[in-house]
């Protein structure tokens, strides 16, 4: 098996400012719940689609990672 990978300095890039995010008040309660149900064969995962208290942190993005690889698995059974 090949496994590829990349590294990056998000605090480096002029574009990302130092690659956090946030919402105004009110967005992040429009359109979160759309990106957390299984979709067929799409998962959405990410610190945008994380729990309210973890969006936006890491936390949220490994704890959204976990989420979908549970729904992937429990697809493939």
């Amino acid at each position: 098996m090949r496994v590829l990978s990349a590294t990056h300095d998000w605090g480096a890039d002029p574009w990302s400012r130092g690659s956090y995010c946030y919402f105004a008040p009110g967005d992040l309660k429009s359109w979160r719940s759309e990106l957390q149900y299984f979709a067929g064969r799409v998962i959405f995962a990410g610190e945008h689609t994380a729990e309210f208290e973890y969006c936006g942190y890491m936390e949220g993005a490994i704890r959204s990672g976990q989420r979908a690889a549970d729904q992937i698995l429990a697809f493939q059974e």
